[in-house]
This record gives structure tokens, C-alpha cells and sequence, in this order.
């Protein structure tokens, strides 16, 4: 009601252009400080546009009107999201343990760009590289790895060395992270991602089915930039599935996903550049854990992907531990 009765003081909504009050009512919906960095960006260029009009014309009482929206919406501590079509979850496929859900458009587009223009610039994402007949092979995209709870480095097989280090998480991630935890209903605090520059850029057939993640686990997959398909099968099955992701889309790989089934990205013709955020839960008991398995597309046993490594006592009795 602030947000409206100082538009209203401001002639709203014959002060605003066509296009401003558009960008206004989005605005006062948005959530989070990334959506309104980038709008309140926009806002200025209306104002210094205004400062250049006569007193008292509709554009600079537009420019007043907007400066206003953007200083009520930072002293509302967290305004009702806007539901949009597709912004919520939906099954793609389940099985007994596992299923794959799906949100197109789970940030708005005005969120997205703002997220993937700052996330884009992050100085941690750097190709990593795997040693292969002796030889140090380079990854197909760039990565960086950000945790919290004491969660160290990341390697992802015992060829993988010296492994992902640490990041601390910044303030957008933290939001995302509280956006994605309140869609799914679990925690999380290590998210690792993943820069494509084009389509050549790709990801293999493979599970992440880290042993510190234990046996049941949901993985959220958020997408920004290039709309690019994602594919999914059956262990030791060649019928795939596939899911476009595009710009703002949330894809959830639920429960016993990892152990029962594979996924990857494929190369394509042409495509921009696209981010992948995955996000993890680590227990503060399995974080000592690495994946051991022989390659990062290896389909291993979690024997063979626990090694001689140190685990509860518990760990293969629980709902966390046991193998596929």
C-alpha cells in the first residue's frame, strides 16, 4: 500500500510512460536487492532523461514516481512473490525412489538477466582438468565451487586433481539458494557451477552420485543464459529424455535420481552462453568423503567410490548410505 499511495501522489498512473509503469508494477512484485540493482539502473536513465525536461512534465514526474518505487520496495523487508505460469515445480517423470521435476520459469526474465550479467563476471570460474593416461586433460566448460559449514574442495573423481577449491558464497547466491531451499523443502550449502561459452562446450554422460551426498538427495538445477537440452536415462538404458532449460528454469533431480539414473548436456550446433547452478547438501559427517570412482563418467560402484575412506558406523544401514 506505501508502494501505491506514493505513485499516487505522484499522478499515477498518467505520470508513468507506457513502458515505466510496466517496469514499475514488475518491480514492486520482484523479490530480492539483484532484481533491484538492475531495475533501479533503468530507473536512473529515466531520471537523468527528466532533469533534461520542463518542470512539471510527465516524464520528470515519471522519473519522481519511479526513484519512489524503488526506495519503498528497499524498506519492505521481503514482498509475496509473483506467481507466474511455470514458476512452480512440475513432475516431468518419478519412479518408486526417484523423480524429475521441472519449472520453465522460475525467475522472472528481468531476475534472470540481472543474475547471469553479475554471475557471469565471477573471477572463481576457470577451466579445471583431469589427469588421463598421464597426461592433464582440460574440462569442456569453466566451473567454480562455493560452499559453506566447513565443506572444502570438490573432486569429483580420483582422477580429478587437485580438485575444485572453495568459494565463499556472495550475496546472490545466498538468495538463490533461499529461493531454491523454499521450492524444495531441503537445505543446501555448497552450489557448483557451470559456464558454457557455446555449444561446443558440454557435459558427458554422467551421475552426482558423490559419496558425501549420501543415497537419498535432491539436486536443484538452476539454468540462466542460452536455452540448451538436457538428457537423462536409465542406467544401462539408451531410451533418453529430454528437457529444454532455458533462461530463469529450475530442474529438480529428486531422491535416489543420481543412483538410478545419468544425465548430460550434449553439444549443439550453435548456442550463447549459458550457466548451470547445481546445489548440494553435505552432512557435516561425509564431508571428509571424495568420489573415487576411476573417471568422472564412471559408472561405479560406491564401493569403488568410497575406497578405504573413513565412513559412519551407520552409513550403509541408514537412508543416507546405501548403495543403489
Amino acid at each position: 500500500m506505501r508502494v501505491l499511495s506514493a505513485l499516487s501522489a505522484c499522478g499515477w498512473p498518467a505520470a508513468l510512460k507506457p513502458d515505466l509503469q510496466k517496469r514499475a508494477l514488475s518491480f514492486a512484485l520482484a523479490r530480492g536487492d539483484v532484481a533491484l540493482r538492475h531495475w533501479v539502473r533503468q530507473a536512473t536513465d529515466d531520471v537523468a532523461a527528466a532533469d533534461r525536461a520542463p518542470m512539471g512534465s510527465p516524464p520528470r514526474r515519471g522519473a519522481v514516481a519511479a526513484v519512489i518505487v524503488a526506495a519503498a520496495v528497499v524498506q519492505v523487508p521481503r514482498l509475496a512473490p509473483l506467481v507466474r505460469r511455470g514458476s512452480e515445480l512440475a513432475t516431468v517423470f518419478e519412479s518408486r525412489a526417484s523423480a524429475l521435476a521441472h519449472a520453465p520459469r522460475f525467475y522472472d526474465r528481468a531476475t534472470a538477466d540481472a543474475m547471469f550479467d553479475e554471475i557471469s563476471r565471477y573471477a572463481g570460474l576457470n577451466f579445471t582438468s583431469y589427469l588421463i593416461d598421464g597426461k592433464r586433460v582440460r574440462s569442456p566448460r569453466r566451473m567454480m565451487w562455493c560452499s559453506e559449514d566447513g565443506v572444502g574442495e570438490y573432486r569429483f573423481s580420483a582422477n580429478h586433481v587437485p580438485g575444485l577449491r572453495a568459494h565463499a558464497f556472495t550475496p546472490t547466491l545466498r538468495r538463490m539458494r533461499r529461493d531454491v531451499e523454499r521450492a524444495v523443502g531441503a537445505p543446501f550449502n555448497a552450489v557448483l557451477i557451470n559456464l558454457y561459452a557455446d555449444g561446443t562446450e558440454h557435459a558427458a554422460w554422467h551421475a552426482d552420485d558423490d559419496p558425501w551426498l549420501g543415497r537419498d538427495f535432491d539436486v536443484p538445477s538452476l539454468s540462466l543464459g542460452a536455452a540448451r537440452p538436457f538428457r537423462t536415462r536409465r542406467r544401462g538404458d539408451v531410451n533418453e529424455t529430454t528437457v529444454t532449460l532455458g533462461h530463469g528454469s529450475l530442474l529438480l533431480m529428486k531422491g535416489r535420481f543420481q543412483n538410478e539414473y545419468e544425465h548430460s548436456l550434449p553439444r549443439v550446433a550453435s548456442a550463447g552462453v549459458r550457466i548451470n547452478l547445481t546445489w548440494r547438501f553435505v552432512a557435516p559427517s561425509l564431508r571428509h568423503l571424495h568420489n573415487l570412482k576411476p573417471r568422472w563418467d564412471s559408472d561405479a560402484s560406491l564401493p569403488e567410490r568410497l575406497g578405504d575412506q573413513r565412513v559412519p558406523s551407520d552409513y550403509f544401514d541408514d537412508s543416507r548410505g546405501r548403495d543403489r
